[in-house]
């Protein structure tokens, strides 16, 4: 049974400590490592002084907890990235859509106007026409 008081995980190990002292030395930046083997030399010797196996069994879990969650994390933002590209191309795809639907009422519009005129036109050469006729039928 696990003592409630205690942190069945815990372990002498400052893991956040130890994450910062690891970017550090990955980015070269660490004042206590020099390069990665000065680094890993300092873990093997934190977990080898481990005192019993039940704590590095212990240490061994938390870190594929953590890594397991650090998986779920990579794969909620891969799924985010989907998205938010899905969302992107939504828009653009919406865009030339809309794009696409301006031009052509744009172009249906000058045609309207094009045939508009011709109708008029043509309205105009009845109602001329059936002018002269009127008058031709008054003089006979």
């Amino acid at each position: 049974m696990i003592d409630k008081g205690k942190d069945f995980l815990s372990t002498n190990i400052d893991l956040q400590s130890e994450r910062k002292d690891y970017i550090e030395c990955s980015k070269g930046k660490s004042e206590k490592y020099k390069q990665y083997t000065d680094w890993k030399k300092h873990i093997t010797e934190l977990i080898q002084k481990l005192p019993t196996t039940e704590d590095f069994e212990n240490f061994k879990y938390k870190c594929v907890v953590k890594k397991r969650t650090l998986n779920s994390a990579f794969e909620m933002y891969g799924i985010y990235i989907v998205l938010l590209f899905g969302c992107f191309a939504q828009l653009i795809q919406s865009f030339i859509t809309c794009l696409l639907v301006l031009v052509m009422i744009i172009g249906l519009i000058f045609h309207s106007i094009k045939e508009h005129k011709q109708i008029v036109y043509e309205n105009s050469f009845y109602i001329d026409l059936l002018d002269i006729i009127e008058e031709l039928e008054k003089n006979f």
